[in-house]
C-alpha cells in the first residue's frame, strides 16, 4: 500500500464520527408553496418530495416512489387543487387525497424538465428528439403549445407569458411566448462575462429574470434587456428571489435577506437563512431551514409550513412491492435527516388510506397506478432544475444527533477529500449540467462544498 493512501485511511478512521454525522447528506430544503386557501397552505414541495395538508399543523409526506421515481420531480398545482407531477415516465396527477394516476393524454408520456403554473394554467417543458416543446396541461389534456428546434433548459411563468432560457458558453438566449397560443412575443440574446454552467428562468411581478451559475461556482441574477445581460446581484453560492412586495423588492444573497433598490442590494436585519423567496396568488413567502414562512415587509413572519409538521406517508397509496419498500426507505431517510438538525416529525402511525375529505381531481379516486420504479429519473443530460436530487441512501445514523457535530468536522474532512479528487469532474466524466444540478440544491456553504467536492 502506498504511503499516501495509508495516511488517508488513518485520517478517515480518525474522522469516523464526522462520517456518521454526514452519512445522510444535507437537511431538506423547502422549495415552494403549490396551493393555499383561507385556512393556510394546502401543498408544498421540498427537496425530498411533497407534503399535503391533512389538518392544521399536520402535513402528510408524499414520497417520490409514489409516482415511480427515486428522486423528486418538477410539480405545479392545477386550479382545482390537484398537482401535476413531471415524473420520469410522464406526467402524473396527484389528488389532494394522495391518490395518483397517470395523465390520461398519450402526449403526456415522457419526462418534463420543468412544470410551472401561470394565470392561464399549468405548463410543462421537455426535450424531444428534435429540440424542445412546451405542453399546456390540464386534468384531461396535454397539448403541444410551442416547439423549438434546439434544447431549452429552463422555464418560468410571468403572468400570461412563459419565459424560456438556454445557454451556450457565455451566451444566454431568452424566448418569451404567450400562454394563450404559443406566439413568440420576444427573443433576447445576451453575453455574460464568464463561462456558464447552467441558467434558470425566474419571474416576479410580470418581469423576467435569469439566474446564472458560472463555471467558477459563483452565481448572478440579472435580466436580458436590449440583447444585453444586466446584472442585478451576484453571490458566492445562491440567490433567492426576487420577491416584489409593497415594501420593495427582496433578494436573499447566500441566505442573507436583502433589499434590491436601483440595482444595489442592502442587507436587512432579518437573521433567517433564506433559501427561497416567491409568492403564490398574492401570498409572499420565504423558505428557511425550518420550513416556509410568510413575508411581511422586510422580515419573515408566522410559519406557513414547518418540517416538524410532517407525518408519515400513506403507504396504501403506493403500489405494493418495491415501490412501497422504497417509499418507506425515503421516509426513514427524511426522518433521520431531520433528526440530525434537531427536528422531530410527527410519529402518529401510518394514516388510513383515503382519510382526507379533500376533493380529488376528477377520476382520480382509482387505485394508485402501477408505476415502475425508475433509477435515474429520466433522459440522460436533462437536468430537473426545479428539484435537485434528494438523498437516496438507506443507511442508519444516531437519531437526534446534533447538527453541530457535522459542522465541526466538515472542513477538515473536505480538505482531505479535495486532495483525493483533484480534477474530479474530468476523471469521472461529470457533465457540467450535473455539476449545476448538485450546486442548484445547495443552500449553505458546507453543504455546497460537500456536493461540489465529492459529487455525493
Amino acid at each position: 500500500m502506498q504511503r499516501g493512501s495509508l495516511r488517508v485511511i488513518v485520517f478517515l478512521l480518525a474522522q469516523w464520527p464526522c462520517v456518521q454525522a454526514l452519512a445522510h447528506g444535507v437537511p431538506p430544503d423547502a422549495y415552494a408553496v403549490l396551493s393555499h386557501d383561507t385556512a393556510g397552505v394546502r401543498a408544498v414541495s421540498f427537496s425530498a418530495g411533497l407534503a399535503l395538508r391533512r389538518s392544521a399543523g399536520r402535513y402528510q409526506f408524499v414520497c417520490p416512489a409514489a409516482w415511480g421515481d427515486q428522486f423528486p420531480a418538477p410539480v405545479a398545482a392545477l386550479a382545482d387543487g390537484g398537482i401535476v407531477v413531471g415524473a420520469s415516465s410522464g406526467l402524473v396527477l396527484l389528488a389532494e387525497d394522495g391518490s395518483l394516476r397517470p395523465h390520461p393524454d398519450a402526449a403526456a408520456v415522457g419526462r418534463s424538465s420543468h412544470v410551472v403554473r401561470s394565470a392561464r394554467g399549468v405548463f410543462a417543458l421537455r426535450e424531444t428528439a428534435v429540440g424542445s416543446e412546451v405542453l399546456a396541461v390540464d386534468a384531461l389534456q396535454a397539448r403541444v403549445l410551442w416547439k423549438d428546434p434546439k434544447p431549452l433548459y429552463s422555464m418560468a411563468a410571468a403572468d400570461d407569458k412563459l419565459v424560456l432560457l438556454r445557454e451556450s458558453a457565455r451566451a444566454l438566449e431568452q424566448v418569451t411566448i404567450a400562454t394563450a397560443d404559443g406566439a413568440v412575443l420576444d427573443r433576447q440574446v445576451g453575453v455574460v462575462e464568464l463561462p456558464v454552467d447552467y441558467v434558470f428562468a425566474r419571474a416576479d411581478a410580470g418581469a423576467a429574470y435569469a439566474y446564472v451559475m458560472f463555471r467558477n461556482a459563483t452565481v448572478a441574477l440579472g435580466a436580458l434587456r436590449m440583447n444585453t445581460f444586466v446584472k442585478l446581484a451576484d453571490a458566492e453560492l445562491s440567490i433567492a428571489g426576487p420577491l416584489s412586495l409593497a415594501g420593495g423588492t427582496l433578494l436573499a444573497l447566500d441566505g442573507k435577506l436583502s433589499q434590491l433598490t436601483g440595482g444595489q442590494t442592502t442587507p436587512l436585519a432579518d437573521t433567517h437563512n433564506v433559501v427561497c423567496l416567491a409568492q403564490h396568488e398574492g401570498l409572499g413567502y420565504a423558505c428557511d431551514t425550518a420550513g416556509i414562512s410568510r413575508v411581511v415587509g422586510q422580515t419573515l413572519a408566522e410559519p406557513l409550513f414547518q418540517f416538524s409538521w410532517l407525518a408519515p406517508p400513506d403507504l396504501e397509496r403506493v403500489p405494493a412491492g418495491d415501490a412501497r419498500m422504497l417509499c418507506s426507505m425515503q421516509w426513514s431517510d427524511l426522518r433521520l435527516d431531520l433528526q440530525l438538525i434537531g427536528v422531530t416529525p410527527l410519529e402518529d402511525g401510518m394514516p388510513v388510506a383515503g382519510a382526507s375529505t379533500a376533493t380529488p381531481i376528477a377520476g382520480s379516486a382509482a387505485p394508485a397506478p402501477s408505476l415502475a420504479v425508475a433509477g435515474g429519473g429520466g433522459a440522460a443530460g436533462t437536468v430537473p432544475s426545479q428539484q435537485p436530487q434528494a438523498k437516496g441512501s438507506s443507511c442508519a445514523t444516531v437519531p437526534g444527533q446534533a447538527r453541530g457535530t457535522a459542522h465541526a468536522c466538515t472542513l477538515a474532512f473536505l480538505l482531505a477529500l479535495a486532495r483525493l479528487q483533484r480534477r474530479r469532474d474530468q476523471i469521472l466524466g461529470r457533465s457540467r449540467r450535473a455539476i449545476a444540478q448538485r450546486l442548484a440544491g445547495a443552500r449553505k456553504s458546507q453543504h455546497s462544498l460537500w456536493r461540489f467536492l465529492t459529487g455525493f
